[in-house]
């Protein structure tokens, strides 16, 4: 059976690498991002999307540190994302969005 969202193992052998990791690429600008325990949560700016929030669920192992990726539409009981990050991307989740409003509150 296939997970929806892979954990993707890395060699970073303390969270703050994972996070450096996690917000350089060559491919999409990070815009802004938040660490709040292990939830980095993300935007990105995408080529063909534009602005789009991540988070990164962050996992330590034996051997360092891994993570799984879960879009917006997807982080149903994850509720900590910070609202100034909320503003910086286009809704596709807006029952998600009022639930971490609800939670913040």
């Amino acid at each position: 059976m296939r997970t929806q969202f892979p954990l993707v193992t890395t060699p970073c052998e303390t969270q703050e690498q994972l996070v450096s990791v996690l917000c350089s690429s060559d491919f999409l600008t990070v815009l802004d991002h938040a660490l709040i325990g292990n939830h980095l949560w993300v935007v990105q700016q995408h080529p063909a999307k534009g602005p789009v929030l991540y988070c990164h669920v962050l996992i330590q192992r034996r051997a360092g540190w891994a993570y799984r990726t879960i879009s917006e539409a997807h982080a149903r009981s994850l509720l900590d994302c910070p609202p100034r990050l909320l503003e910086q991307a286009p809704v596709t989740n807006p029952s998600w969005r009022a639930a971490v409003a609800t939670a913040a509150a």
